[in-house]
């Protein structure tokens, strides 16, 4: 029996030790390299590109990406050594408003990467322009901004 329970520690053992280990403290000595960066689906037609432009004006830094070889592999803990947030969006034109705005059905969601936490999640139907003006609206009321980076002595 001592047996049994002298290899079954050797085998816990090290993942016990990994798992109280350090990697995920983060001390505070400012932005990290993915910290500013969100990673924004490649695709969204125009819905995507006023959405990955709202983000760009407030100041993160986008890394493309595609969402069907991120849902193949599941590599998120790559993804979040690169962006702190991941943007997903799906949407579907439904029709013209009446100054042949285009109108979408759409569910969208900013998600942590470091531990998927949806941090901000909206769905719905409208025309283009309301759907980008509450996304921003949704960022600021959230405080959804990047992390101020030091500044230069």
């Amino acid at each position: 029996m001592k047996a049994h329970a002298a290899v079954l520690l050797l085998l816990v053992g090290p993942l016990l030790a990994a798992c109280t280990g350090n990697a995920g403290v983060r001390t505070n000595t400012g932005p990290g390299a993915g910290d500013t960066v969100i990673a924004v689906p490649a695709t969204g037609g125009m819905l995507g590109d006023r959405l990955r432009r709202s983000l760009s004006q407030r100041g993160w830094s986008l890394l493309r990406y595609a969402p069907e070889a991120l849902e193949r592999s599941r590599d998120y803990a790559r993804l979040a050594a690169q962006a702190r947030y991941r943007l997903t969006l799906t949407a579907r034109r439904i029709g013209n408003c009446g100054s042949e705005m285009p109108s979408y059905i759409y569910n969208t969601a900013l998600i942590a990467n470091e531990n998927g936490h949806v941090a901000l999640a909206l769905t719905g139907a409208d025309c283009l322009d309301s759907v980008a003006a509450r996304f921003e609206s949704e960022l600021a009321r959230r405080r959804i901004t990047p992390p101020e980076t030091a500044a230069a002595d």
